[in-house]
């Protein structure tokens, strides 16, 4: 069987970032469809299988790489809700000198955009993902949450 289906806008991947793209055109009277190559697994399910893929073609776990690429240190899922369901809530801020690595440190390679150009984006994404944090100076926005307070340990190697 074909189903056919129509929307102004297709979303490729229903994680983060995909799901943040998805409501911002839904917010602008856009008609959107999300698609996801992984299936749905409900949260009480994650919990009780201490898995979060689906057992459907295509979204099994896998960790295929060209040859002589090194291998991944983490994890992912293909689901509803992509990375985003083992997320950890660590989220770093990105800083104005990280898109001039190359001329600032001789690593990597520079953005070819200024920061300037991205922060109404970060700070919009920060607020969606309640980002906690104190304002720096090159992003004002500062986040959807004010920063947490220090641990002990924070506390001891603050200085």
């Amino acid at each position: 069987m074909t189903a056919s289906l129509a929307a102004d806008v297709v979303i490729v991947g229903s994680g983060i970032s995909g799901l943040l793209v998805a409501a911002q055109c839904a917010e602008a009277g856009r008609e959107v469809l999300v698609i996801e190559r992984g299936g749905l697994v409900s949260h009480a399910e994650q919990l009780a299988r201490r898995r979060h893929e689906a057992d459907v073609p295509g979204a099994r776990h896998n960790h295929e790489t060209a040859p002589g690429t090194p291998a991944y240190p983490w994890d992912y899922v293909y689901g509803v809700g992509g990375s985003s369901l083992h997320w950890t809530g660590h989220a770093p801020r990105l800083r104005a000198n990280d898109l001039r690595m190359r001329s600032l440190y001789g690593v990597m390679e520079d953005w070819p955009v200024d920061f300037s150009e991205l922060e109404p984006y970060l700070e919009r994404a920060e607020t969606a993902l309640a980002v906690a944090g104190a304002p720096v100076a090159e992003h004002a926005g500062g986040g959807g949450q004010p920063p947490h307070a220090f641990s002990p340990l924070d506390e001891t190697v603050a200085d």
